[in-house]
């Protein structure tokens, strides 16, 4: 896979965001830090790179992540390295600290055929096939699940807090339990891992414009990035685009 990112603190005083690419891992990683002074950035920071260090250990000559014999045991091991994640968070999250919290997404290959997808909170993961993009990853946030509930019109009606509440996320005081689902993958498929800082702003076929339109994964990451900012994304953005 080849992969390239860009993320910007845009509108915002720091950012927030994070994002580790690890290609010789077959792991790529995003998430939104949340929680007050510099709490969201050592919250995404520390959930990354647990991730990475606990894949880094599975794979002690470096040569390939130790991929797991089935998509079972993927499934356990990438949970297992959240629940870590969320730990050391939580351990961390003393004094100013205490609020802080991040979302997370995670794509895993696991082999030429298939992945594995991990998420929690309102950052998202795409997959673009021929000129089809499909979300792969649904929000885990208060406005998501009243969309869910059939009841998304009374999403105008409310205060303009609940449209960034995020009902699961790694911190210590909420459900950090992340939602994974396998995924087929194939030559030629096209993968964005992002925060809302793109999504609130940019919509799914704008996405899917930028990503067919662009010559490499590089220059997609770019031009989501400007794209996202021009519309007025008052938010840090984050793009990582995965090319299989």
């Amino acid at each position: 896979m080849r992969a390239a990112a860009e993320s910007i603190t845009g509108r915002r005083e720091n950012n927030e965001d994070a994002y580790r690419s690890r290609d010789d891992l077959g792991l790529f990683l995003v998430a939104d830090g949340m929680g007050g002074h510099e709490g969201g950035e050592v919250a995404s920071r520390v959930a990354v790179d647990t991730l990475v260090g606990f894949f880094e250990r599975m794979a002690p000559h470096g040569a390939s992540a130790g991929r797991a014999s089935s998509a079972e045991l993927a499934g356990e091991r990438i949970e297992l390295a959240t629940r870590m994640a969320h730990a050391e968070v939580s351990r961390l999250a003393k004094g100013p600290l205490e609020d802080m919290g991040t979302t997370l997404v995670a794509l895993w290959r696991l082999d030429e055929e298939q992945a594995l997808v991990a998420h929690l909170g309102d950052s998202r993961v795409y997959r673009l096939r021929g000129s089809e993009l499909v979300r792969l990853t649904r929000d885990h946030s208060f406005l998501a699940e009243l969309d869910a509930a059939g009841a998304g019109s009374l999403a105008g009606q409310l205060p303009g807090a609940f449209s960034a509440m995020v009902t699961r996320c790694i911190s210590a005081r909420m459900d950090a339990t992340p939602e994974v689902a396998l995924v087929e993958v194939r030559a030629g498929d096209t993968f964005l891992l992002c925060t809302d800082g793109l999504t609130d702003v940019v919509d799914d076929d704008d996405i899917a414009a930028v990503l067919l339109a662009s010559a490499s994964a590089a220059d997609a990451a770019q031009e989501l990035i400007d794209v996202a900012y021009d519309a007025g994304s008052v938010d840090n953005i984050t793009a990582l685009v995965v090319d299989a």
